[in-house]
């Protein structure tokens, strides 16, 4: 209710997307530009969301100087009551799980083995919803998880020495294009061309309108920002589906292939 108020009715329809999940807040046309450009994903609440929003929680903790011990379980059922809100999706469940065990390992002190814990959450979830395993958001979600914790320090390790939040982004990106893209093609028979480019650019945008779009349910001052942002995301979007060429078709190819 909020958004539909104060902000115009297409960052109002995005921004349902973005923090509900889900494209059916959006018109056709409009879900379809962004998944032509390969950013269908941010209208599913996924690790990307779970990310901003307890990194944005403990980031404020932090600085009104409440200690970790205190501050991470009460993230925690913060991100416990979103995912309830939303319904549990496949995607969020697998962040919500995978952050559970990361920020156990933080309060008791233990080292953090990355993919023990993909594979653990993977159990998890799978023993929570077993059907999962034919979800293509499930299969999507864990194929790009699993190729940040294998590819993305490899590919990090080839820009050495450059070494910066910048690269480490690139490195992600790169991981995710490559991971992903067997199931996309499997799934979909297309391959979005400019999903690796557009991930660079958009994402940081995204990442902005998710945080203030949390900020403007308690504040409404926030609205004005919100529309200005959600203005450059929507513009970015259209720029990048005015390109030629956005997909590749690709025939249907058997699991073997």
């Amino acid at each position: 209710t909020r958004f539909d108020d104060y902000l115009d009715e297409n960052s109002s329809s995005i921004m349902k997307g973005i923090i509900l999940g889900g494209g059916a807040y959006l018109e056709e046309n409009e879900y379809s530009k962004y998944k032509d450009i390969g950013l269908a994903h941010i209208l599913a609440v996924s690790g990307l969301h779970m990310g901003i929003i307890s990194s944005f929680i403990l980031f404020i903790f932090a600085k009104s100087g409440i200690k970790r011990n205190i501050s991470i379980p009460i993230t925690m059922v913060i991100l416990y009551f979103y995912s309830y809100l939303i319904g549990f999706p496949p995607a969020t469940f697998r962040a919500l799980v995978m952050f559970s065990l990361i920020y156990l390992g933080k309060l008791i002190l233990r080292p953090i083995d990355f993919l023990n814990i993909i594979f653990s959450s993977m159990f998890i979830s799978l023993l929570y919803n077993p059907m999962w395993i034919h979800s293509t958001g499930f299969l999507l979600s864990y194929g790009a998880i699993i190729s940040i914790g294998i590819l993305g320090p490899k590919i990090k390790d080839m820009f050495y020495p450059y070494k910066n939040k910048i690269i480490g982004s690139l490195s992600t990106t790169i991981a995710v294009s490559i991971g992903i893209l067997p199931i996309q093609v499997y799934n979909f028979n297309a391959f979005p061309i400019y999903s690796f480019i557009s991930n660079i650019i958009i994402i940081p945008v995204v990442t902005i309108n998710v945080i203030l779009g949390f900020l403007f349910i308690i504040f409404k001052p926030v609205g004005f920002i919100l529309n200005v942002t959600l203005g450059i995301q929507t513009f970015l979007v259209d720029l990048f589906h005015l390109l030629p060429y956005k997909t590749i078709g690709i025939g249907v190819f058997s699991i073997s292939q």
